[in-house]
């Protein structure tokens, strides 16, 4: 079986073991027959965009800030490794608070690179609203701006708590 068939089975078969799911097998099948759904990912669409149009613009930021495909694909698989080497494994969550950043999106794409699951956390959550989404998902780890909009988002991230919490690791950009 080829490594996209594996990971579609893989990704099918957790999907189908979910308690909150209403689709069944059969189901599924109908969409992958009917090509409304696919075996390639976001990440395969990325890898793709870096081999064909490397020099492309892939982000635009609020700040203006442009990446290309290339650097995209580049950064991302940074972010992958790194996470690995620190640790964190396929199937781990982690907690990304970020604004409209490059960063953010890079770092929710190097995590699905290599089976990381992201907690998305909208930039409004307060230190009990991050408590409660952290204790509900288990996330190992979180990325935070140090400083956005003139809040310390790090003053959120108490280190006591956050052990009680089990974070491994806290990224603060």
């Amino acid at each position: 079986m080829m490594e996209r068939e594996v990971r579609l089975k893989r990704s099918v078969n957790r999907l189908l073991s979910r308690d909150d799911v209403t689709l069944n097998q059969d189901r599924i099948n109908q969409f992958l027959s009917s090509g409304q759904w696919s075996d390639e990912s976001f990440v395969d669409y990325l890898e793709h965009h870096a081999r064909t149009n490397p020099n492309g613009i892939a982000i635009v930021d609020e700040s203006g800030k442009k990446t290309t495909f290339s650097e995209y694909h580049q950064q991302t698989n940074q972010i992958a490794h790194a996470l690995l080497e620190l640790g964190l494994k396929p199937e781990d969550r982690i907690a990304i608070q970020l604004p409209n950043w490059s960063e953010y999106i890079l770092s929710l794409m190097g995590a699905a690179k290599v089976g990381i699951l992201p907690v998305l956390c909208h930039m409004p959550y307060t230190e009990h609203d991050l408590d409660y989404v952290m204790s509900l998902t288990q996330a190992k780890a979180i990325i935070i701006p140090d400083l956005f909009k003139n809040k310390n988002y790090l003053s959120f991230i108490d280190p006591k708590r956050s052990q009680d919490l089990g974070f491994e690791w806290i990224f603060a950009l």
